[in-house]
């Protein structure tokens, strides 16, 4: 059975000159599992402008994890206090006024991580703040996917399209945009009461009709549907794009906060277009067999980063909830500087 995906929160508080009484406050996991996101948050002196944060393999001080960037969002109640956007319908809109202190940051572990130790470093301009973190040991499920002759050209065949498409939604889904607040809450499910067929990170390896084969991972969850069934929203957001590709079939991405993004594939009909901003819930298509696929099903994934990671995460917290706040103390230290 997998581990509790929230282990113990880290409580640090570092001595720095600052107008906050007794420095920084971080809060962030200690430990996490390939594949999910590794969230923190971060009080700092307003006089903070930019927030970078890598993870660094402790073996190998130059092997980087991962990396990415905090967005700042206003301090409602301080460090103790209910969390941005609790009770309301996002932050879409949000003025970041220049007395907030409140940083929020998403990394994407990868699903293919070592377990191991390793070093969370948050940049500050010329500051820098460093906590353990350790990646646990994951199991994947296994499976195999036999294809077609029709299948199996598709996916091994050298496209330039193919090949422009990947760049294409990758260069999207990195974008990360401060001001892109649209939802901070738990995530809702895009099809209800349907059976998964396949989760998030199974080891795949497809068979192809010439008797060759190939090791692939599946970066989302899919749902066996029948074709035309509605696909809803997840989370509120903005459509970053929306139309047809060669392997994913028709496509729609959403930007719901700074570098977090959700992809729906395989769509028979995409009832949405780029840019436009959406509700939760809103219809943006129906599931279909379009692209790469074996049969009717809607392929859902999250991105942080750029990075595929469970969307099982996402729907038992929001980034910007009670999640991310103080449950447990596992560690408290003083440290000067």
């Amino acid at each position: 059975m997998e581990k509790r995906k929230i282990l113990c929160f880290l409580f640090v508080l570092f001595l720095f000159r600052s107008p906050l009484e007794g420095g920084e406050l971080v809060q962030t996991l200690q430990e996490v599992l390939p594949g999910d996101p590794l969230p923190f948050r971060l009080y700092t002196d307003p006089s903070v402008r930019y927030v970078e944060v890598f993870l660094w393999r402790e073996e190998d001080r130059n092997t980087l994890l991962a990396e990415g960037k905090a967005f700042r969002v206003p301090d409602e109640g301080g460090p103790g206090g209910g969390a941005p956007g609790e009770g309301g319908e996002g932050l879409s809109g949000a003025t970041l006024e220049d007395t907030s202190t409140l940083w929020v940051g998403l990394l994407g572990i990868p699903s293919v991580a070592p377990a191991g130790l390793y070093r969370l470093e948050i940049r500050m301009g010329e500051r820098s703040l460093v906590f353990p973190v350790s990646v646990l040991g994951r199991q994947f499920i296994h499976e195999e996917i036999a294809l077609n002759r029709e299948m199996s050209k598709l996916r091994t065949e050298e496209d330039a399209r193919k090949i422009a498409e990947m760049r294409e939604i990758l260069e999207r889904v990195s974008v990360f945009n401060p001001q892109s607040m649209y939802h901070p809450k738990p995530f809702r499910l895009p099809v209800e009461g349907f059976r998964r067929t396949s989760q998030f990170g199974d080891r795949r390896k497809y068979r192809y009709a010439d008797g060759g084969a190939e090791q692939a991972i599946h970066t989302g969850i899919d749902f066996a549907t029948p074709r035309g069934t509605p696909v809803h929203l997840a989370a509120s957001g903005q459509v970053a794009f929306a139309g047809p590709r060669i392997l994913t079939g028709n496509t729609v991405v959403v930007e719901h906060l700074p570098g977090v993004y959700s992809l729906y594939y395989h769509l028979d009909r995409i009832e949405v277009k780029e840019g436009d901003r959406l509700h939760e819930g809103e219809r943006i298509g129906t599931t279909g067999a379009t692209g790469l696929v074996t049969g009717p099903h809607l392929h859902w994934e999250v991105r942080v980063g750029g990075i595929p990671v469970n969307p099982d995460a996402f729907l038992r917290a929001g980034p910007l909830d009670k999640f991310f706040q103080l449950r447990e103390t596992a560690v408290t230290s003083k440290e000067g500087r």
